[in-house]
């Protein structure tokens, strides 16, 4: 049995997971994105995929951080 590689796991098939995906395939990169339940149902149903690390994290440390690592990636890919 052989097994399938990606070059990028993306956990959550929201708008911001897919949107990456979609960004990353354009530039030949193989992606493989997790989703746990129905593609959009999750955060970007409630929230339209916005990254606010400063609203959702009550206080500093490793989330926040991961958070904010998150949204600086995010716009990278987009000013490309």
């Amino acid at each position: 049995m052989s097994k399938a590689v990606s070059d990028v796991v993306i956990v959550g098939g929201g708008i911001s997971g897919l949107s990456i995906a979609w960004s990353l395939v354009q530039r030949n990169v193989s992606v493989t994105v997790l989703e746990r339940a129905q593609v959009g149902d999750g955060a970007s149903n409630a929230s339209a995929g916005m990254l606010a690390p400063l609203a959702e994290a009550n206080r500093p440390g490793p989330f926040l951080q991961l958070g904010i690592a998150s949204l600086r990636y995010t716009r990278r890919l987009w000013r490309r």
